[in-house]
């Protein structure tokens, strides 16, 4: 599990990290669910002499992350050279270290859903050309271990059985590209800059997949129903500029994934914080699957 933000500070003064000498301050990271992230306010100058100056970084825990480190650094390193990303102060096996993006995450921004469904198409479209090379996304092992985490009843189980067994077939049958994996609202920084530019951050989902992935885990993750699917895909073609054809089937099956595995992962938090808010999102997860997933047997009912 993630460390709580005590423990994780605790970590983060242990590892005494040359990038954050003269540290002064550690604070939480108010925005997300699974972040392992810090604001860390460290002293400029040295504390004994008169003038002295805060800078603030954003600080990630990696250790943890589902993505290798190798994997999340490659992805980390990418996306800031890509201007996707805001730009590494350090980096090792267990540490990212950001410059602070002052501004907002796109949750807070007064922009409609449609608006912040564009910023994120057009993040998207950019990473998915940015040659990392990831594990392919095994949608039987990601439900397996999730499910391998929960106390779940016998019909709960059962119906997930079914559903490992029919999710991927025909997926990954076209050209795969690198997908982020968890594009929620609140990965991506709009910062206070005159060119209002945006940055996608957490990378720990982040796997190779076809385009389709990454626009309905988006779609899940940000709660975003009655969305036109064509015109929505015509529009990622027009950024991504490629001949490969989307298909809204193959949206709808990856949707079906995304809601399941969100659900198991809310389920799963919920259950270790008994968090009311985390067991509302999973139950909304399971209900928006038993909206479009006719395949099997409705899961919402038993997922408790």
């Amino acid at each position: 599990m993630t460390p709580g933000f005590e423990a994780l500070a605790a970590k983060l003064r242990q590892a005494n990290l040359p990038a954050l000498a003269n540290l002064a301050r550690i604070s939480a990271v108010q925005h997300g669910l699974s972040h392992a992230s810090l604001l860390v306010d460290v002293w400029q100058h040295k504390p004994e002499h008169a003038t002295r100056k805060l800078k603030r970084y954003y600080v990630k825990y990696l250790a943890n992350d589902r993505t290798s480190a190798a994997h999340q650094r490659q992805c980390v390193e990418l996306a800031a050279i890509k201007g996707l990303s805001p730009v590494i102060i350090a980096i090792d096996d267990n540490w990212l270290v950001c410059e602070f993006v002052d501004g907002e995450t796109l949750v807070d921004t007064p922009k409609s859903n449609k608006d912040k469904l564009a910023v994120c198409l057009a993040l998207m479209a950019k990473w998915h050309v940015s040659g990392a090379a990831l594990p392919v996304l095994d949608m039987p092992s990601r439900i397996s271990e999730l499910v391998s985490l929960l106390d779940l009843a016998p019909a709960a189980q059962a119906i997930i059985a079914k559903i490992q067994a029919k999710l991927a077939l025909g997926i990954n049958d076209q050209p795969l590209v690198p997908c982020h994996g968890d594009l929620n609202f609140s990965n991506v920084l709009i910062a206070d800059n005159g060119a209002r530019t945006s940055y996608l951050v957490d990378y720990e989902y982040a796997c190779m997949a076809e385009p389709e992935y990454d626009i309905a885990m988006t779609l899940a993750v940000n709660q975003l129903e009655d969305v036109a699917l064509e015109p929505l895909l015509g529009q990622y073609q027009s950024l991504f500029a490629t001949d490969v054809a989307l298909s809204s089937r193959r949206v709808k099956q990856y949707l079906a994934f995304a809601y399941l595995i969100n659900g198991l992962w809310y389920l799963q938090r919920s259950q270790g914080a008994a968090d009311d808010k985390l067991a509302a999102l999973a139950k909304g997860q399971f209900e928006r699957f038993d909206r479009i997933a006719w395949f099997v047997a409705p899961l919402a009912p038993v997922m408790r």
